[in-house]
């Protein structure tokens, strides 16, 4: 991937958001992964723009809405 460096990118805030379903006893696991999985394109856009965030939400396969899984990672979006 190659990015042009100009300025103005330096000013963009980049919100990268997924959603993911995981098991209901595990989803440390789950967010860790995702972390990892997406850690060098958020490199690559921190190169480009200053401001690259990751918004991994976990929902249980069985309707677990975790508190600091599902929702703190939406807070900053609204």
């Amino acid at each position: 991937m190659r990015i042009k460096h100009h300025h103005h990118l330096r000013t963009l805030s980049i919100h990268l958001v997924e959603v993911k379903y995981c098991e209901d006893t595990r989803p440390r696991s789950l967010l860790e992964a995702a972390h990892h999985q997406h850690g060098v394109l958020c490199q690559h856009l921190r190169r480009a723009a200053a401001n690259v965030s990751l918004h991994t939400i976990l929902l249980g396969v069985g309707g677990t809405i975790y508190g600091s899984y599902s929702l703190e990672p939406l807070k900053p979006l609204s």
